[in-house]
């Protein structure tokens, strides 16, 4: 099986539509056994002769390096590359030499051009998979946001280190970026009962409830922080019950899921097993609200495919080292 390998193209084929010159082997050394032997096809268009190989390699050094671009053509599979390898062409003197039978300049330049359309796609997807279904400013280029608005943006990702995708979506609508980080900080930033850790395992346990992967990875990874425990986010979105939680914690987040799921069935039962636990009618009335604030926050984030950032997967799993031990 050949891993995916990146072939650099001249980007002389995609503006004339001609190919003028095409690298094979990743250096210009290589040859057909060594080329062989690292697990590529033996039928690389590696030219046959030590004449044709010095021919290949000048044209190589002289011409091809300056004119790469930043086009490159991705193999992922072995059928693929060998079926493009045993047809492919190289330069010498300004002509096609051709190794492989049955195959001509159209074929090879149909099929090339069908693979580089495959993958423009793919990286145009993967580019807007990164963050979500809507258009959203470039983290680098936040010039043309409110002044509070790339402020916000700008503290999060110098606390951070990275701006958490959510900042990005919601800076489209300035007007509601603000309105909703004004109701979140009220919530999680206020004196309360509820600890910061507590407030986040209600966030992840109903987005869990609620199918929401932003929220999940995001608050799991604050949740992993503020609680020192590097496998309780895990265990809060997947099964509370059988989480390291305490029965306080656990009583917390059986009326959370309640109020998530089927508010209209809470009762006078519900807020006095809260009570036996110790919780203030005004902690009640902060697991209700960020249960509500997070349902809009999750139906939100699921409408729009709004995606984690990649740091939020590793943040707290390593537990910090005792003060006065190097890491």
């Amino acid at each position: 099986m050949i891993a995916a390998t990146a072939w650099p193209l001249p980007a002389s084929l995609t503006k004339s539509g001609k190919a003028t010159g095409i690298c094979v082997p990743p250096t210009p050394e290589i040859s057909t056994r060594n080329w062989a032997k690292a697990g590529r096809p033996s039928s690389a268009a590696v030219p046959p002769s030590r004449a044709r190989r010095d021919n290949w390699v000048s044209g190589w050094r002289n011409g091809f390096r300056s004119d790469m671009g930043s086009q490159s053509l991705l193999l992922r599979n072995s059928a693929q590359a060998g079926d493009f390898a045993s047809g492919m062409l190289c330069m010498t003197q300004g002509q096609w030499m051709q190794r492989g039978s049955g195959w001509d300049a159209r074929r090879i330049r149909s099929a090339m051009l069908a693979i580089i359309s495959v993958n423009q796609q793919e990286k145009r997807m993967s580019q807007t998979a990164k963050i979500c279904r809507y258009p959203t400013p470039d983290p680098a280029l936040l010039g043309d946001l409110p002044e509070d608005v790339r402020q916000r943006i700008l503290e999060v990702q110098d606390k951070a280190g990275f701006v958490p995708n959510v900042f990005l979506a919601l800076a489209r609508r300035p007007d509601e970026f603000r309105a909703f980080l004004a109701y979140h900080d009220a919530l999680l930033l206020r004196d309360s009962g509820l600890s910061k850790g507590e407030r986040e395992m209600i966030i992840v346990a109903t987005s869990a409830a609620n199918h929401c992967l932003y929220c999940v990875v995001a608050h799991g990874a604050i949740l992993r922080i503020h609680e020192k425990a590097p496998m309780l986010a895990d265990q809060v979105a997947t099964n509370y019950r059988k989480a390291d939680i305490t029965p306080r914690q656990q009583a917390m987040l059986d009326f959370a899921l309640k109020v998530c799921l089927h508010s209209g069935a809470v009762g006078d039962a519900d807020y006095a097993a809260l009570y036996l636990h110790g919780f203030s009618d005004e902690d009640i009335w902060d697991i209700t609200s960020i249960t509500a604030l997070f349902g809009l926050s999750n139906r939100l984030a699921n409408s729009i495919s709004l995606r984690p950032n990649a740091e939020f997967y590793q943040l707290g799993r390593q537990p910090r080292p005792p003060k006065g031990c190097s890491a």
